[in-house]
């Protein structure tokens, strides 16, 4: 990790990413004790659906965007969309106009996330991509729990003002960020192809309407297919947990918010040190079998966490399902961008974070229904049930790498700026 902190533009791209998170954490936790204050709860839900549909929606727009103009360019207005959606939050506290702000900093945000993406491999080298994912990964983890943390005390401290205010500072660092960063992606720097290159698809033009989409980029490589796949059936099963997962430790296990708050810290803390733990594993084939084990372990830890007799059962059982989860987010991105070719991370990226985020509304609708019938333990258990299927499917990726089946790595560029 050390050398990649010692890359100057490296720095920027991964702390840029994990402030966005912090800014969205921060805007999330303030919105949602604005609304618990007022007693509307479906007023919180019709502001989920805000914070996810532009991600899903403009999920194919945004990949195009990312890999057919100049990084600087689009990470610049796309900072600066988020900005002013921040600050028209301070106008007015109307749901109509709280939604309209949210589209447009979730707007930004579906373009900033996979233009540092893309950038990242430029600033680090091909030899490196695993690591840096992991570290961004990790970083993100960690900045999204001390959003949530440092929302919930601000807002006690300064109110709903201050923290929309402190969220937009964020999102304001994120309009120089790219303008710092000296290496840059775009049209104009587009790398070299190499001998090695076996693409048998490339792009044959940078018209954004000629493009093939993200989807059709992973569906000729199995292996960054199923992990996407994979990903999406995490996602689906963490967030139902995460909507019943207040009504197990309070309601069905009696223990207080304080008790709540604990779990959080460790399943966040688990899921940055495992992201960490998954930038040290470099080969593909490796990451394939670290990833599926981590399924199956948090498979198990999430069914078990439903059986649980007291809280204090799940205090383990979380940092352990942390861990799990954190490997699976930095060896599953890892993968994903180290077997994209350089012209298509953008699109790839989109796509799978517009088609995760996509699961995630589903599963909060689904686990929202599934606890009134079922209840909140049934849900835990049927969720780690669900992941535990996943390992096997993963480890067919295995097959392609024996077979030496690899799409073509993304080219090295021909000049990397990132001077430490």
């Amino acid at each position: 990790m050390k050398e990649l902190l010692q890359i100057r533009d490296a720095r920027i791209a991964i702390s840029a990413r994990a402030l966005a998170q912090l800014g969205d954490a921060m805007i999330l936790i303030a919105l949602s004790i604005l609304i618990a204050q007022t007693g509307r709860p479906l007023d919180l839900t019709v502001l989920l659906i805000a914070f996810a549909a532009p991600v899903v929606a403009l999920s194919g727009w945004a990949g195009r965007l990312v890999d057919t103009r100049d990084s600087r360019a689009i990470l610049t207005w796309s900072a600066l969309a988020q900005v002013l959606g921040a600050a028209g939050l301070l106008a007015s506290t109307s749901l109509v106009w709280q939604v309209a702000c949210i589209l447009l900093i979730q707007s930004g945000q579906t373009v900033v996330a996979p233009g540092w993406g893309a950038l990242l491999p430029r600033i680090v080298g091909e030899e490196k991509v695993g690591r840096a994912i992991g570290l961004q990964q990790a970083l993100g983890s960690a900045a999204w729990l001390a959003g949530t943390a440092v929302g919930g005390l601000a807002y006690a401290a300064v109110g709903f003002r201050g923290v929309v205010l402190v969220a937009a500072t964020t999102f304001a660092a994120l309009v120089i960020a790219p303008r710092a960063v000296r290496t840059h992606r775009g049209p104009t720097s587009a790398p070299r192809a190499t001998a090695s290159s076996t693409d048998t698809h490339p792009d044959t033009t940078r018209d954004p309407r000629t493009l093939e989409s993200g989807w059709h980029v992973l569906r000729r490589d199995r292996v960054s297919g199923l992990v996407v796949v994979g990903l999406v059936l995490f996602v689906v099963a963490l967030e139902g947990t995460n909507v019943v997962e207040a009504f197990l430790v309070i309601d069905v296990l009696g223990a207080g918010p304080a008790a709540y708050g604990l779990l959080g810290f460790c399943l966040g803390g688990g899921v940055t040190v495992g992201s960490l733990l998954a930038a040290r594993i470099e080969d593909d084939r490796r990451r394939i079998t670290v990833l599926a084990s981590a399924a199956a372990v948090l498979g198990l830890t999430m069914s078990s966490a439903g059986l649980a007799p007291s809280v204090t059962w799940l205090y383990p059982l979380f940092v352990v399902a942390g861990l799990a989860n954190g490997f699976i987010n930095g060896l599953g991105f890892a993968l994903v961008v180290g077997r994209t070719a350089d012209a298509a991370r953008g699109r790839v990226l989109a796509a799978a974070m517009g088609t995760i985020r996509a699961g995630s509304v589903l599963s909060l609708l689904a686990a929202g229904l599934a606890a009134g019938w079922f209840g909140p333990r049934a849900v835990f258990v049927g969720a780690g049930l669900l992941t535990i299927t996943v390992a096997p499917a993963l480890l067919l990726g295995r097959r392609p790498l024996s077979d030496g089946v690899r799409p073509a790595a993304a080219p090295v560029p021909d000049a990397v700026e990132s001077a430490a």
